[in-house]
């Protein structure tokens, strides 16, 4: 094997690893940060008593990472042209534009997908299945506890997706593009960390898309891992509401 294609390989696999690891450091962060802020009696348990959930550092790398290889692989592969044609913007309202429009498309992408995983006995069996276990432990450090299969379909391959149209186009901001992996890991992160947060903290945790008056908050989607038939959308709940599958609150949080 040529030595280029042995760097762009490697390129691939260290990409991908690198997104697992930076994912898991995210997560162990938050996850800390969360307990001190119990501890000061700033936030609290939705179900007080349960015990986070805290997955192996190994585990959570590799599920978030593993899938990300291919997709790191093939931009390594047309970095050349795909590089040349990034243009650094720093306008906050531009970077917040792009943020905001993607995160509304792959909304619509993981609720499609996620609805098939729980309406379908076989793909909730075998790929999503494992995600549900966390129930009310639900932690930052259980974000990701997942098949990578599950990852793989709802989050690399709406990336993939979206690398695809911004190579297709004449420039692409790459502060844009880390922006919102930021606030999608973050969001993820509120969504699955089991602590009602104030809004203030979700405000500055989401990157500002939290003002938004149609987005989903730590309680949302805390609310779909202890009744799965309610709350499949992950950023906003818009698509639930539309659905009749939205609810604010259930006996168990009462």
């Amino acid at each position: 094997m040529p030595w280029e294609s042995m760097l762009t390989l490697a390129l691939g696999i260290g990409s991908g690893l690198g997104v697992g690891l930076a994912n898991y450091l995210a997560e162990a962060v938050a996850m800390a940060v969360c307990v001190w802020l119990e501890q000061q009696g700033t936030i609290h348990r939705f179900i007080p008593g349960t015990a986070p959930f805290a997955e192996h550092p190994a585990s959570n790398v590799f599920a978030v990472g593993l899938p990300y290889i291919p997709l790191y692989y093939a931009i390594s592969l047309g970095w050349t042209a795909f590089g040349q044609r990034a243009t650094l913007d720093l306008n906050p309202l531009n970077v917040w534009s792009f943020v905001t429009v993607s995160m509304l498309c792959h909304d619509a992408w993981f609720f499609t997908l996620h609805t098939l995983f729980h309406n379908i006995r076989r793909l909730y069996k075998h790929i999503h299945s494992m995600h549900h276990r966390l129930g009310a432990s639900c932690s930052a450090l259980g974000n990701a506890y997942a098949d990578a299969l599950d990852v793989g379909l709802c989050f690399v391959g709406f990336h993939a997706a979206l690398y695809a149209y911004l190579y297709h186009q004449s420039t692409w901001n790459p502060l844009a593009v880390v922006a919102l992996i930021v606030v999608e890991v973050m969001t993820n992160i509120v969504g699955h960390c089991g602590y009602q947060l104030p809004y203030w903290l979700h405000l500055l945790v989401t990157g500002g898309i939290g003002i938004l008056p149609n987005t989903a908050n730590s309680k949302t989607h805390y609310i779909h891992h202890l009744q799965p038939q309610y709350n499949r959308a992950l950023y906003f709940i818009h698509w639930d509401y539309v659905s009749g599958t939205y609810r604010n609150s259930i006996k168990a949080l009462k």
